[in-house]
């Protein structure tokens, strides 16, 4: 099933909504998808545009529906490992502007300056540690 860019983003007000969502697109990157439709989020911009986005490229548009919905808490798997640090920083920084919590599971050290508390799982024994990140990390 093809769902054009706005489907895609469930925009809930679709005026005040379609600015927001051209705006994160173009401020993280992905302004070639708003260019493939002419700027009207109603189309689709190709069959199976989805499976032709790269592994970075649907990291961001995920990244773009969590900013524009603003949950509460967000649960973020790997959400940035193949997007670069750079884009990664401030995608991360945009959602704490937004007041979203996060809780990261990933392997790159760059993600420890967007948290508080570190949960290491995984010890002998069925050991974890929780463990306050201090500000100098």
């Amino acid at each position: 099933m093809n769902l054009s860019l706005e489907e895609e983003e469930v925009v809930e007000d679709p005026l005040d909504g379609e600015i927001e969502l051209k705006q994160l697109m173009l401020t993280f990157g992905l302004s070639h998808l708003l260019d493939s439709v002419g700027g009207d989020l109603d189309a689709c911009p190709s069959d199976d545009w989805v499976n032709k986005l790269s592994p970075g490229e649907k990291q961001t548009l995920a990244f773009i529906r969590l900013l524009y919905h603003r949950p509460p808490l967000a649960f973020l798997d790997e959400a940035s490992s193949a997007i670069s640090v750079e884009k990664e920083a401030l995608l991360y920084e945009s959602c704490i502007s937004r007041n979203v919590q996060i809780v990261s599971i990933g392997h790159r050290p760059t993600l420890i300056q967007f948290h508080q508390w570190k949960l290491t799982l995984g010890l002998p024994n069925n050991g974890w540690i929780l463990a306050k990140i201090s500000s100098s990390s």
